[in-house]
């Protein structure tokens, strides 16, 4: 079976279960378009968001095979096919999934969602919520503490991405409201993609990984990793942080005639000369360029290079014991740089590259 044929069989097949399954024209148009509740929360459950959560389907192709408009002048049509979802099982077997984003911002169909997704058994519910008690989330998490679940973090939308506290909202699973937590101490920022687990007491949230959104020293704010870890005292709702900032630097190399990075020229180990630093290093098989370059014989003396192409410039994150460079006879950080730009230009084919140090602008008390 062709590709085009597979294709055309898919659709008969979920047009069929549409047909069988699916909404009515009139449920359709009243629930085709993703919306803030009203109330704190607001069942939203219909019956054509049902069918979005128990059959998928992305924006476009809900709203094609139901008649929909032009999503580009209508806005987004409802769809549960999402990254980003805080997901978790509750001790009673239940399902909630928070939130997440459908597409990319240039597509018709972006959307950042602040819904709640109850699924028991069969059964699925709905909430929402007014923009101001949980704004749109993705790439939170979501752990049960007793009849609470704490959401920590949100990347949201570009224009509402700022240097601040971290977003911590808790979910009531008696009633599915949202309360905001205010907490005090040594915030971990505006976090997102991390980890978060439960002490063994139940008493504190440790916050690990992920990214933060950061103003930055002269250059635009984006997101850095966070090498830190953070405890949340939960009876206080007090923040401790564990500074690792020491073990993790991040440079951004744009090429000096601002144009773009590309990727026709593939780095293969072999290719990489015997008197460069990062000989021997490259890992293969990775999205990312990857490179671990042992500084000692102890396993945690290695450093972890990672080059992400982000179009314009590549942001290159340098995690390890950093402090064992000033030690060592045999390179520093300042040749380490030079040899990894010498490999950047080769293998974006581009102009030669500057690398800036990205510092987080000072913290105002």
């Amino acid at each position: 079976m062709s590709y085009g044929t597979r294709l055309e069989e898919l659709k008969r097949k979920r047009l069929e279960t549409l047909k069988r399954e699916g909404p009515d024209q009139e449920t359709f148009t009243q629930w085709r378009s993703p919306r803030f509740g009203t109330s704190n929360p607001q069942n939203l459950t219909n019956h054509f968001w049902t069918y979005a959560i128990r059959h998928g389907g992305d924006s476009h192709s809900l709203n094609q095979d139901l008649n929909g408009p032009n999503e580009w002048e209508a806005g987004p049509c409802f769809s549960f096919q999402r990254y980003g979802t805080a997901a978790l099982t509750l001790k009673d077997g239940r399902r909630v999934l928070i939130g997440g984003a459908h597409e990319d911002f240039y597509d018709p169909g972006f959307c950042i969602y602040n819904d709640v997704v109850v699924i028991d058994g069969e059964a699925i519910t709905i909430y929402g919520y007014p923009e101001d008690v949980f704004p749109p989330t993705d790439y939170a998490t979501a752990t049960q503490v007793g009849d609470e679940i704490w959401i920590i973090g949100n990347l949201g939308y570009q224009e509402h991405r700022c240097d601040g506290p971290a977003q911590v909202r808790v979910l009531n699973i008696q009633d599915w409201s949202i309360r905001t937590e205010h907490c005090t101490g040594d915030d971990p920022g505006s976090i997102w993609g991390h980890r978060c687990e439960l002490s063994s007491d139940g008493r504190q949230l440790l916050i690990s990984g992920g990214q933060r959104h950061c103003e930055l020293v002269g250059v635009e704010a984006q997101s850095l990793i966070n090498p830190n870890l953070h405890l949340l005292e939960l009876a206080t709702s007090t923040w401790a942080g564990f500074d690792r900032g020491e073990t993790c630097q991040q440079w951004l190399f744009t090429p000096n005639d601002q144009g773009n990075l590309n990727t026709t020229n593939e780095l293969v180990a072999d290719a990489i000369p015997d008197n460069n630093l990062l000989h021997g290093t490259l890992i293969q098989g990775t999205n990312e360029l990857l490179f671990r370059r042992p500084l000692g014989r102890l396993d945690d003396q290695v450093l972890q290079i990672t080059v992400k192409n982000q179009g314009r410039s590549a942001m290159v994150c340098i995690q390890g014991p950093l402090a064992l460079l000033t030690k060592s006879p045999r390179f520093s950080l300042e040749q380490l740089l030079t040899d990894l730009k010498q490999l950047l230009e080769a293998h974006f084919a581009c102009a030669p590259l500057e690398a800036v140090l990205l510092e987080r602008k000072p913290q105002q008390p």
